[in-house]
């Protein structure tokens, strides 16, 4: 009698075999002689209206579905603009004293710049329903396209896009109602 010898598989393995041989398998055959190929016809994108909440509108040349932005995101955009103007002011200081500026105070101000930057990018696509527009945003920046002043611009576009809609009510109980 023959020897026959056995190897174990890992689960994960013998799960992943008969996924990629059906992938295999299901790929159509091409036509034959006698089926004639039939001309692609384009299909319209289908677009579904923004759910309630909201809103779409057109940021250079993109439509882009957003949402109502949180009072939290509100308060940290206003903050950050604040804080904008704070680092102007002491941009202005630096490059009044000239050479006698030091190189840590330089380095200082482009570190808080970079962060001041980065966090009202993160605010602005925090109201972007669709990963592939903050994508396109990022890409924007990237290749040159837009200016960072331009990618902000689109939180004061999402704003009047719902001017008269009030913040969400707060949910929970109120002041009054808990101290009763």
């Amino acid at each position: 009698m023959p020897k026959t010898t056995t190897t174990a598989v890992p689960a994960k393995a013998a799960k992943r075999a008969p996924r990629k041989a059906a992938t295999a398998k299901s790929s159509p055959a091409p036509p034959g002689p006698d089926v004639e190929e039939q001309p692609a016809t384009p299909v319209e994108e289908q677009t579904t209206p923004p759910s309630p909440g909201h809103k779409t509108i057109t940021f250079h040349g993109r439509d882009m579905v957003v949402a109502f932005p949180t009072p939290e995101q509100l308060t940290v955009w206003q903050r950050t603009g604040s804080r904008f103007t704070a680092l102007q002011e002491r941009a202005d200081q630096i490059q009044a004293q000239g050479d006698a500026a030091s190189d840590e105070e330089q380095a200082a101000l482009r570190r808080d710049t970079s962060g001041m930057l980065d966090r009202a990018l993160r605010v602005v696509q925090s109201v972007l329903v669709d990963q592939d527009d903050q994508f396109w945003l990022e890409d924007r920046l990237l290749d040159g396209t837009l200016t960072f002043g331009q990618a902000l611009d689109l939180m004061p576009a999402v704003l009047e896009a719902f001017r008269g809609r009030t913040a969400a009510p707060a949910t929970g109980p109120s002041r009054a109602r808990r101290r009763a």
